[in-house]
């Protein structure tokens, strides 16, 4: 069922508890839910970066690349200091097999906010799928600087240190991961 608002001219509270519910449906993984809330949100605020943003997050999840490119676009075209449109853009990146594309909007997020664990996880991730150990030890570190004891930055870091061959390191990351 598509959602509708109450009245043909929404309120800023309508629309603000539309946005709301978009994001928790997104963050319980009603991926389609989420997805009506943002169109609706968009339709009255076409100009809301952070809307276009989680629709975007929702087309990915669905599996669906060029929607939420589209979107991602669509945001870092409205707010090109936009790290988290980047960032995101580069999981869709990713996730399409689009390494050069990813690593690139990886380094723009990284460039823009450059305390963002999420960015350089980001960015190791696809370095160690690609087989750039150097480089996705270097992001995993930084990323573990910066959110000490995530333990699913040890268990990347960890992988990354098996595939160097020290794995007295991946050792020592993997009880870190486990504590």
């Amino acid at each position: 069922a598509k959602l509708e608002l109450s009245t043909s001219d929404p309120s800023e509270n309508n629309l603000a508890d539309r946005f709301r519910m978009g994001e928790k449906a997104l963050q319980e993984k009603r991926k389609e839910e989420a997805l009506d809330h943002f169109n609706l949100y968009l339709t009255y605020r076409p100009e809301s970066v952070i809307a276009y943003i989680r629709r975007g997050t929702a087309n990915d999840l669905l599996g669906r690349s060029e929607p939420a490119l589209r979107d991602l676009n669509k945001a870092i075209a409205l707010a090109p200091r936009s790290a988290e449109a980047y960032a995101r853009r580069g999981d869709v990146y990713y996730a399409s097999g689009k390494y050069e594309e990813s690593v690139k909007d990886y380094n723009t997020a990284v460039g823009i906010e450059s305390g963002n664990d999420a960015h350089y996880f980001g960015r190791g991730r696809v370095h160690l799928f690609y087989d750039r150990h150097e480089e996705a030890l270097k992001d995993f570190t930084r990323a573990l600087q910066l959110k000490p004891g995530n333990a699913e930055y040890h268990r990347y870091r960890a992988n990354t240190f098996t595939k160097l061959g020290r794995s007295v390191d991946a050792r020592r990351d993997l009880d870190k991961a486990i504590a």
